[in-house]
């Protein structure tokens, strides 16, 4: 590491070549980057909502959950799987693992899902979606001894 230094400080004009060279490659990909000024943020968590009209928890947690789970519980990139029974309605949170494309799995999750035919007659459409939450980045006041048209310009 040492002799990299001092390589670079004998050199000085190779050394200023190449800062040049990095400020140059940053200044060409500029319009290339990414810019959103409310970001869409990805929990990486898909949620799956099936609703059970007139159904108790007990009932919710034996007719629903318990198939739902043993349908996607050995898809590859899942982490974790929650799932919660309340009166008429079951909800499964399934965490996505690090690396998995959370779109893909969406689709496995509702291929699988929507495939249990096991279901009671009563039991509703299933309601599966990737958990997505929008960010306020940036919020902007002005405030002055000026007309409304001066301040918005």
């Amino acid at each position: 590491m040492n002799r990299i230094i001092a390589w670079f400080a004998e050199n000085s004009v190779a050394a200023n070549l190449i800062m040049l060279l990095i400020i140059f490659g940053g200044i060409l990909s500029l319009p290339s980057m990414l810019k959103e000024i409310v970001p869409d943020v990805s929990l990486e968590m898909i949620v799956i909502t099936i609703p059970y009209p007139g159904a108790s928890p007990t009932d919710v947690e034996r007719a629903v959950l318990t198939r739902v789970e043993a349908a996607i519980f050995d898809l590859e990139g899942l982490k974790s799987i929650q799932s919660t029974a309340s009166e008429n309605r079951a909800t499964v949170r399934a965490k996505v693992a690090y690396g998995y494309d959370i779109k893909e799995l969406l689709g496995s999750v509702k291929v699988r899902v929507e495939g249990i035919e096991s279901f009671p007659k009563d039991v509703g459409k299933p309601l599966i979606q990737e958990i997505a939450i929008r960010n306020l980045v940036s919020k902007m006041i002005i405030a002055g001894p000026a007309d409304e048209r001066s301040l918005k310009t």
